[in-house]
């Protein structure tokens, strides 16, 4: 298609995450109109922290990138437009449409790091479904089911200390100590191939949608996974759900669920979520 459309690619076959950090981090994108990746969220995800690494950041993140889903999830794209074709996606990349996309900056204070995000950042349940899956990738998408229902017989509890900053207000709250199973930040509603979250996350909003799940009895998880799968868990006694400016996440136990970000796992540590307005752009179908 985008032959045919006499669009110019320059083309870079991938095969690990070192090489994507060290391709964008040097490539020239003098004359670049936009930069397409083909996979999931991931790929992008790696994307876009590879052009963190670079001095023109402020320049080259007005670059639109484009998503070719091929991912296990595909969640940004799906949140943001639904199940399309590919051949809809790809259009949209060759008509331009684009339009403006929050980002969460995850900021690690003992490291001082930071980490960009477009869709997620968890931590608890789905931080050990995602490192368990990890071994299992022969199995496809099934091996996230699979693995959630090894967790799911464990009923493990992650104590956390979070904080945040209410959209409306400067102050900032912070919740007890308490046991969660699952604790995230949105940027997006969190709908992908395989859930239906619809948690009022919007990708454009100026806010961190946090979910919080308080730990509880396997029938209080299962429940959850099933109504997360409706899209309909906001209603549970164990679920919180609040728009935020900003989360500070402090895990309380040493070795304990890695932190999960766009799929991606990372070392479990305190974090500074910071909401990104407009920060980046997306191709995406209008």
């Amino acid at each position: 298609m985008f032959s045919k459309a006499l669009i110019e690619i320059v083309y870079h076959e991938t095969d690990s995450s070192e090489y994507i950090f060290e391709c964008f981090k040097t490539l020239d994108l003098n004359g670049i109109d936009g930069i397409v990746g083909v996979g999931g969220d991931g790929l992008i995800n790696q994307i876009v922290n590879a052009l963190h690494c670079r001095d023109d950041i402020e320049q080259v993140r007005q670059i639109p990138i484009g998503i070719v889903p091929a991912g296990s999830q595909n969640a940004l794209i799906i949140s943001i437009c639904g199940f399309k074709t590919i051949e809809e996606y790809t259009f949209a990349i060759i008509k331009g449409d684009q339009r403006c996309l929050d980002a969460i900056d995850t900021y690690y204070p003992e490291t001082k790091k930071h980490v960009y995000s477009l869709t997620a950042v968890a931590y608890g349940f789905t931080g050990d479904v995602l490192k368990e899956s990890e071994e299992h990738r022969w199995m496809g998408p099934f091996r996230y089911q699979y693995c959630a229902f090894k967790e799911f017989c464990k009923n493990k509890g992650y104590r956390a200390i979070v904080s945040y900053q209410p959209e409306n207000e400067d102050n900032w709250i912070t919740l007890d100590h308490e046991d969660y199973s699952f604790i995230c930040g949105f940027n997006i509603s969190g709908r992908s191939t395989q859930t239906e979250h619809q948690v009022g996350a919007e990708c454009d909003d100026g806010f961190i949608t946090l979910l919080l799940v308080k730990s509880g009895t396997r029938v209080d998880t299962i429940s959850y996974l099933v109504r997360s799968l409706q899209g309909t868990h906001q209603t549970l006694e164990n679920v919180f759900v609040v728009k935020t400016k900003s989360i500070v996440l402090k895990p309380c136990e040493t070795y304990s669920s890695p932190i999960n970000i766009d799929g991606e796992l990372h070392p479990t540590s305190t974090i500074h979520m910071q909401n990104l307005s407009k920060y980046l752009k997306l191709f995406v179908p209008l």
